[in-house]
């Protein structure tokens, strides 16, 4: 079966910090780039309520930045439970070319 790297973003929260939203990775076993597409959304979805750091920020705006097939999965670059806040300052174009740098390594 075919493994995605899904980037998602998060937006619309207010977390203590003053953080807004974040980029996150999730790699998946799909089908199809849709399918994996809604898996990584149904991923976040879930870890997200459970997350301490987003507690009381309300519920995220998830949206799908990029869903691309990995060739070798071998090269896995890092864990996917991580998420690039948007801290003051910064914005989600920041956090998504964090997320993509990181994935590309």
């Amino acid at each position: 079966m075919p493994q995605f790297r899904v980037i998602l973003t998060g937006t619309g929260m207010k977390m203590r910090d003053g953080c807004t939203g974040f980029a996150t990775t999730r790699f998946v076993k799909s089908d199809s780039e849709e399918e994996a597409a809604e898996k990584a959304l149904a991923m976040v979805t879930s870890a997200a309520a459970k997350e301490p750091v987003f507690l009381g920020a309300g519920n995220p705006t998830l949206s799908i930045d990029t869903v691309s097939r990995i060739r070798f999965p071998f090269k896995r670059a890092r864990l996917e439970r991580g998420y690039t806040l948007i801290g003051p300052g910064a914005s989600l174009e920041d956090a998504v070319r964090l997320e993509r740098e990181a994935a590309s390594s």
